[in-house]
């Protein structure tokens, strides 16, 4: 678990709000301040929201070659990735 919270803090930054309804946890929604203050306190690092973005993929996802993306109809992180290619 603390790699996978200093990768959050690094590299992953994935805030996810939750209602309780269409999904399992209870209501909670993310407050990005305090997300990076935890961050900048555990691990020293401010996270960049944008990093997965800017280093995989760019400006331009569909200018890349040798991508395979896995998110197929049961994939339950699908809500977040690619839907179609650009």
């Amino acid at each position: 678990d603390e790699g996978w919270s200093y990768q959050c803090c690094t590299e992953v930054y994935q805030p996810m709000p939750t209602d309780g309804i269409t999904d399992f946890d209870l209501p909670h929604t993310p407050n990005k301040t305090d997300y990076f203050l935890r961050c900048a306190e555990r691990w020293g690092v401010i996270p960049r929201p944008n990093w997965e973005e800017m280093t995989f993929m760019g400006a331009d996802v569909g200018s890349g070659s040798n991508i395979f993306l896995t998110n197929g109809e049961i994939d339950p992180w699908r809500a977040r990735g690619i839907q179609e290619v650009p």
